[in-house]
C-alpha cells in the first residue's frame, strides 16, 4: 500500500508576532538580539526583528508530521535546510512540501518518502529550502 504519491503537496501558512518570536528565543535560550531587541535589530542589515530559523523550521517539520500522522505513522530519517532569507514578524509565510520519490521498503514495513520544500514570504522570496526523508508506515 502506497502512503504517498510523487507530486503530492503538503502546505500550510504560518505567521509569528514579535512577542512570539521573543518568547521562542527566551524559551530555547537563544540570546541573539535579532529576535527580541528592536533597537539593536533595527540598526542591522535586516532593519528589524527577524524570526529565528529554528522557529520557522519547527512549523515546517510539523506540516509533514501532521500530514502523515493522520491515518499513518511517520518517523523522520534525514533532512537538510538552507536558510536563504530572513522572515519577519507578522508576515504570512507559505509552507509547501512536494513528494519527490516513494520507495517501498519491505524490511522496514513501509515507504521511504522523499520531499522537497520551501517556505516563501508574500513577495515570493524563498526564506528556507529543504529536503526531507521519512519512513511512513501503518503503525509504529
Amino acid at each position: 500500500m502506497a502512503f504517498a504519491e510523487v507530486g503530492d503537496i503538503i502546505s500550510r501558512q504560518v505567521s509569528f508576532s514579535a512577542a512570539e518570536v521573543a518568547r521562542f528565543a527566551a524559551d530555547v535560550g537563544d540570546h541573539n538580539p535579532l529576535h527580541y531587541d528592536a533597537e539593536y535589530a533595527g540598526a542591522t542589515r535586516f532593519g528589524g526583528i527577524i524570526v529565528s530559523g529554528p522557529q520557522v523550521i519547527g512549523h515546517f517539520f510539523s506540516a509533514i508530521a501532521s500530514h502523515f500522522s493522520s491515518g499513518t505513522a511517520m518517523v523522520g530519517l534525514e533532512s537538510e535546510f538552507k536558510l536563504l532569507a530572513p522572515a519577519y514578524p507578522d508576515t504570512l509565510l507559505d509552507i509547501s512540501w512536494r513528494v519527490t520519490a516513494v520507495a517501498p521498503n519491505a524490511k522496514l514495513g513501509g515507504d521511504i518518502v522523499s520531499l522537497e520544500g520551501t517556505v516563501t514570504d508574500p513577495d515570493g522570496t524563498v526564506v528556507i529550502a529543504a529536503t526531507f526523508k521519512a519512513l511512513v508506515v501503518d503503525h509504529l
